[in-house]
């Protein structure tokens, strides 16, 4: 079975890659990554101190091309393939560019951006603000940009994210939409999102798993289970223990009708 580490690293098998990770994975990363160099990092910090820790120790030239990838996001290769020459172009005039996808639900987990501007996890009003406007796309966490374009756009912060640290401070963000279908399966609620349904909205990952008046759940075990009377929540159940927690917070999330799907491909 293939890891998502693998099946990251599988999507950019002709370019030179980096896996940037902390100590305690090196390990696991070393036996997954064949071909790719591990950057450990010396202390956890964010995900935008990782992107400058790397290119620092890579040594790379400020016209260098560097596409960050989370390796906990499932997206169609070909999609991906097809989104790549337009975000270089974009890249190469001096634009710090997502691989974005059109919301598919108000969400406040998610990054939005248009052209110019960029705003992590929004307020729900806010959220369902931009995705009625059909102006605004999620960002998927791939950022594609030139080495000197980022090193131009890096202001002091105090923010640890590349998103909060980096994006919300430029004003040289750009997209290029996905066509095609992306997951973040970084959560409970992503690995939902992501996997086949039953009649009752459910999710169910293991054998034995006897439910009754349970919908809309993840349900994950390595041993037999009987269930009853539960919406909208992820089970897991293993040697290891057992976790138990609501799908998505009241309010969070909800879906909508966006406008989005009549808007013209804007990348072009």
């Amino acid at each position: 079975m293939h890891s998502l580490l693998t099946q990251t690293l599988s999507r950019f098998e002709e370019y030179e890659r980096y896996v940037i990770t902390a100590n305690q994975w090196v390990e696991l990363a070393q036996s997954q990554a064949k071909g790719a160099r591990i950057i450990c990092e010396p202390v956890a910090a964010g995900t935008l101190a990782a992107i400058v820790y790397a290119i620092e120790q890579t040594n790379l030239p400020n016209d260098a091309l560097v596409l960050v990838s989370p390796s906990d996001t499932l997206v169609e290769d070909q999609a991906l393939a097809s989104a790549l020459p337009k975000a270089v172009e974009k890249a190469r005039s001096g634009k710090l560019v997502s691989l974005s996808v059109k919301p598919r639900k108000i969400s406040t987990k998610y990054g939005y951006l248009k052209a110019g501007r960029f705003i992590e996890k929004p307020s729900f009003e806010k959220a369902k603000e931009y995705v009625e406007s059909g102006e605004y796309f999620w960002n998927t966490g791939m950022l594609l940009f030139e080495v000197g374009t980022f090193k131009k756009e890096l202001k002091p912060t105090h923010h640890t994210s590349v998103d909060r640290g980096l994006l919300e401070q430029s004003n040289q963000t750009d997209y290029v939409l996905l066509d095609g279908q992306w997951h973040d399966v970084g959560s409970w609620e992503g690995i939902y999102d992501a996997s086949p349904k039953d009649l009752n909205h459910n999710v169910i990952l293991g054998e034995g798993i006897e439910l009754e008046s349970v919908t809309n759940s993840l349900i994950i075990s390595d041993k037999p289970l009987q269930l009853s009377h539960l919406q909208g929540v992820a089970l897991v159940n293993t040697n290891h223990g057992m976790h138990l927690s609501r799908l998505e917070e009241k309010g969070a999330d909800a879906p909508v009708e966006s406008k989005c799907g009549n808007q013209q491909d804007r990348t072009v």
